[in-house]
């Protein structure tokens, strides 16, 4: 019979062998890190390879990936859905320690006020502004309880800040200026943080999950049988000593943080790509009809999280140039994620997934915009107390009804706003927005719409 470190080995197919940084008997550093989350069964090895990932991107993330048009860095962020006593406390527990002990900053906010996360300016009694981080400025995040930050329209303005800040760095500035603070002492830096957002896995709204923010990472869900959780019982009863495995694994961090990467990326690595993020989208296809959507919504995110990690695979071996074998293990890999983040969306996520289907009231409150001809920033004329007025009045409502519906609106990124100065604010339609009101006219000047062949030939730039 197979001993458990025997099955877990096979189990590792992804990781690629770790060749020299830290002298060691093992020659794959993912078989260091994986005793260190003691956590048991076999499912729970996607939720480790995943961690791994995610601390690697972490210490690497100064380092940014060019490929083509595509700016990216590595940060691994992960959406987890996990029942209470299902192993919270040894996740976070591995990243802390991994965090703190090669000098990096680990927060886990207990506060979602958006101030907390962004920072402020304040003023000494000699008048001189002294810029006070908030969290975004850590390295690392981690959201132990985070259902009421996806759901609460009172949370928006902190969403908004946290989707800001996981898009690619030096393209996520944060800003944040106050009317008694110049523009020279306002908030304003590029978070470097990767996040982790840990909530009980119940079924969800649709539009939770197509916003932008559970878009910038993975979901992946975790429910061990009953047999496995029996094997853990006995099993978290022995003796097993990581002393070796965590220095080695704190040194290998250290070294690979001091690393400078500039990944490059040939034709060859170029295509195996481009096939290989079709083959994940056709991963996708193949699962229904509510999954096909959601799929298409993940198009481009699909391509870019195989980039991220293919780079992840090739700085644990100290390359710069990426091989084929480090995008087919970063493939393998990410299509065991996509296809739990899959189920996810299939099993918990309430009705169907349909950009193109909206209940009429909805509509009503994006045609209130075009009407008012509010398409950008620079075009809008409509504050948002006006716009909330314009859509009670219209669809003889409350204007508690009217807020709910603007801010279901936003968080689907149909329309956007901005508070300008303490007394006045501008809503406008984002591109979705007008493919909604007027879907004929905005489609027709796609680019990809006269061009032959598939929406595929987006996704790369072949030469």
């Amino acid at each position: 019979m197979k001993t458990e470190c025997q099955q877990m080995q096979e189990l590792d197919q992804g990781v690629q062998g770790y060749q020299g940084f830290i002298p060691s008997s093992q020659s794959n550093i993912y078989d260091i890190f994986k005793p260190l989350v003691k956590l048991y069964g076999n499912s729970y090895e996607p939720l480790k390879k995943a961690v791994f990932y995610s601390i690697i991107g972490s210490v690497i993330s100064k380092n940014i990936i060019s490929c083509g048009d595509i700016a990216e860095d590595t940060r691994i962020n992960l959406f987890v859905p996990l029942k209470s006593g299902y192993g919270k406390r040894e996740v976070k527990e591995v990243i802390k320690r991994s965090i703190e002990q090669i000098n990096m900053k680990y927060c886990e906010p207990t506060s979602l006020h958006s101030e907390q996360l962004i920072g402020k300016t304040i003023f000494h009694s000699n008048g001189n502004p002294i810029i006070n981080y908030g969290h975004l400025a850590d390295d690392f995040l981690v959201f132990e309880e985070a259902s009421s930050l996806f759901s609460d329209k009172n949370n928006q303005e902190t969403r908004d800040y946290i989707k800001i800040a996981l898009d690619p760095i030096e393209h996520n500035e944060i800003y944040k200026k106050s009317v008694d603070t110049t523009r020279k002492d306002a908030v304003k830096y590029c978070p470097h943080c990767a996040m982790m957002f840990f909530f009980q896995p119940l079924a969800m709204e649709n539009h939770i999950v197509t916003t932008g923010l559970l878009r910038r990472g993975i979901i992946l869900t975790i429910d061990p049988s009953e047999d496995e959780r029996l094997q853990a019982l006995r099993q978290s009863l022995g003796t097993h000593d990581t002393i070796q495995e965590w220095s080695t694994w704190i040194e290998y961090l250290k070294e690979l943080r001091s690393k400078t990467f500039r990944w490059s990326f040939n034709a060859e690595i170029s295509k195996k790509l481009y096939d290989l993020t079709v083959s994940l989208i056709q991963q996708g296809n193949k699962k229904g009809n509510k999954a096909q959507k959601y799929t298409d919504i993940m198009f481009f995110s699909l391509r870019n999280l195989l980039i991220k990690i293919s780079c992840i695979q090739a700085a644990i071996n100290e390359r710069d140039e990426l091989s084929s074998e480090d995008v087919e293990r970063a493939y393998n890999d990410l299509s065991m994620f996509w296809s739990i983040q899959l189920d996810f969306v299939m099993n918990k996520v309430k009705g169907d997934i349909d950009y193109m289907d909206m209940r009429d009231d909805l509509k009503t409150c994006l045609l209130i915009l075009k009407e008012k001809q509010c398409f950008s920033l620079e075009q809008s004329q409509l504050s948002i107390k006006d716009y909330l007025g314009k859509i009670s009045n219209r669809l003889v409502c409350t204007e508690d009804t009217a807020r709910h519906k603007y801010y279901a609106l936003k968080d689907d990124g149909y329309l956007d706003s901005k508070q300008i100065g303490q007394h006045d604010s501008k809503v406008w339609l984002t591109d979705t927005g007008m493919k909604k009101v007027d879907p004929y006219i905005t489609l027709h000047t796609l680019p990809t719409l006269n061009r032959e062949g598939s929406m595929f030939k987006k996704l790369f730039k072949m030469s």
